[in-house]
């Protein structure tokens, strides 16, 4: 069966909930000058890549809002009920966030695909933890995975836009956590 385009489940489940929200094409957000709507759905008619779509909402976030964190957060990821609550809490007291995000599991639910981890300067690779820390506490972390990234007006406006040279391949978020951590902020994973 066809399903619709995300763009319109999301305006959808919003319509059913009573969010005020609106769809716009990223050409549009340029032009935008305020909104009295909640939430806002960029829907690129094309593909644009990770970095590419990451940065259209990104660069908007910069220069036309004064929200104190934007959350990029990757189209096929589901979080749980308690993320955003957790992710808050894991970050309150840490001065100097830069990046902050939590732990990320495969399909089944149980299994760990990253929990934090370490980048290799000698191989050129980030490494991702899978122990999830006993006690709950936050802990810092060498790189951030793009897939649920929190980032702070801040980096934003500091060191900038994910890399978008990396595209079609990956290695943008490890390198925006590299860039990010030598400005001086922290990466956390709670």
């Amino acid at each position: 069966p066809h399903r619709p385009a995300p763009r319109r489940r999301a305006a959808a489940w919003a319509a059913r909930s009573g969010i005020a929200h609106e769809v716009l094409d990223p050409a549009q957000l340029g032009q935008r000058t305020s909104s009295q709507s909640w939430l806002t759905i960029v829907a690129s008619k094309t593909n644009a890549g990770f970095s590419v779509s990451c940065n259209t909402g990104l660069r908007y976030v910069r220069d036309h809002l004064t929200a104190p964190f934007v959350l990029c957060l990757n189209n096929d990821a589901a979080v749980s009920r308690s993320y955003f609550h957790d992710l808050a809490a894991g970050i309150e007291d840490i001065p100097d966030v830069g990046l902050a995000t939590g732990t990320i599991y495969e399909w089944d639910q149980r299994t760990v695909w990253y929990a934090g981890g370490r980048f290799n300067p000698l191989r050129a690779v980030a490494e991702h933890y899978l122990d999830v820390p006993a006690d709950g506490r936050p802990r810092t972390t060498e790189f951030i995975c793009g897939c649920t990234m929190l980032i702070a007006r801040g980096v934003l406006e500091k060191v900038g836009l994910i890399p978008e040279c990396y595209s079609p391949c990956y290695c943008e978020d490890a390198d925006y956590s590299l860039r990010v951590e030598k400005a001086g902020f922290q990466l956390v994973y709670v």
